[in-house]
């Protein structure tokens, strides 16, 4: 696989909210050894405790690649990586989740190599390793938080209003309605995501996954999802 070439700049930027110390550290360490990112930027969305964001910190006072911010409130996790966005230099955005488990360096490297060379618009990390229900709506896809994309993209998505959880379905439409999904692939990962019904009591993460759902489909609109599911990024690069 070729080197990342000099003029494409990768950052990675990582929301958390009230998350442990453990679960984002194990994700930030990751990322820390995949070699073409040369900044990580890490926003704490205004969770209860300060802990984690502090525990961060000192963890990591002699990194210069790595940068904290906190924000007093929690405005959810689009709002967190368009803060982000202010301290990261043109180039490349690696979107990456919190509260993973299993996310792979060596994954997320080949992903890196692959969208360099190929000159793709966007890669995203599909969950590889994902429930029945997940699978038959794409949300190991389309859903993903681990995905990597243009900064300049980004930010005009963002700019178009989206909210909360909102922003994995945004950026799929707009690539579809810019007629820039050919060149929008997936790359395997090993990653797991937490869902809702495991991080609280099951019946109330039920409640907030059918609710995020809901959410995200009543915002792009169920014929656009549906037509999300049947033609985009449907292939590995």
């Amino acid at each position: 696989m070729g080197s990342v070439t000099e003029k494409n700049k990768f950052t990675c930027v990582i929301p958390f909210y009230n998350e442990c110390f453990e679960s984002v550290f194990s994700n930030v360490r990751e990322v820390l050894k995949v070699k073409e990112i040369d900044l990580v930027v890490i926003v704490d969305d205004g969770s209860k405790s300060i802990d984690t964001y502090e525990i961060l910190k000192s963890v990591y006072s002699n990194s210069p690649n790595i940068l904290f911010k906190r924000l007093e409130n929690n405005f959810g996790k689009t709002f967190a990586i368009h803060h982000a966005l202010n301290y990261v230099p043109d180039g490349n955005v690696f979107l990456c989740d919190s509260d993973l488990k299993n996310l792979n360096n060596k994954e997320i490297s080949k992903a890196i190599a692959k969208y360099d060379l190929l000159d793709l618009n966007m890669l995203i990390l599909r969950r590889i390793k994902v429930s029945f229900f997940p699978k038959i709506i794409r949300a190991d896809t389309l859903l993903s938080g681990e995905r990597i994309l243009r900064k300049t993209d980004l930010v005009k998505i963002i700019q178009s209003g989206v909210k909360g959880y909102q922003l994995e379905v945004a950026t799929n439409q707009y690539f579809l309605k810019n007629n820039l999904q050919k060149k929008c692939f997936w790359s395997p990962s090993s990653a797991v995501n937490n869902y809702k019904y495991k991080k609280f009591k099951f019946f109330k993460g039920m409640f907030k996954d059918l609710k995020m759902y809901f959410n995200i489909i009543n915002y792009v609109g169920f014929k656009n999802y549906i037509n999300q599911i049947s033609k985009f990024c449907k292939h590995n690069v």
